[in-house]
């Protein structure tokens, strides 16, 4: 299977990037059913290299904006900070008037979520 996606992704797509890419899609079910259990729970913390961090905002939106980046990826769109900051100031500023999105949010938004752009 990783070799039919290595070479059906592209030619200058080599083999372990292929195994990486499979695995990271692999694991996002599980990473969603972990984010939707704290939502249901009322779990607004997160666990940042071994700190719990607050958010300002109700944890659904973090996992909302989370299926938003992984549907823009599974669709093959490429994303940017400035997108995922003008798609997060948006939803987020509904339940938090003064939420801005700053570089340093989406960092650790990033960090948060186990994400890269």
């Amino acid at each position: 299977m990783i070799r039919d996606v290595s070479e059906s992704l592209n030619k200058n797509i080599n083999f372990e990037s292929a195994k990486n890419w499979v695995k990271k899609l692999k694991q996002i079910p599980e990473y969603l059913l972990e984010l939707e259990r704290k939502v249901s729970t009322g779990d607004n913390s997160k666990h940042v290299l071994d700190r719990e961090v607050r958010l300002s905002y109700p944890p659904e939106l973090e996992v909302e904006i989370v299926e938003w980046i992984l549907f823009e990826r599974q669709n093959e769109v490429p994303l940017n900070i400035n997108d995922v900051k003008e798609f997060a100031v948006e939803l987020i500023k509904t339940k938090c008037p003064k939420f801005k999105g700053s570089y340093n949010w989406i960092k650790k938004f990033l960090v948060r979520n186990n994400l890269s752009l």
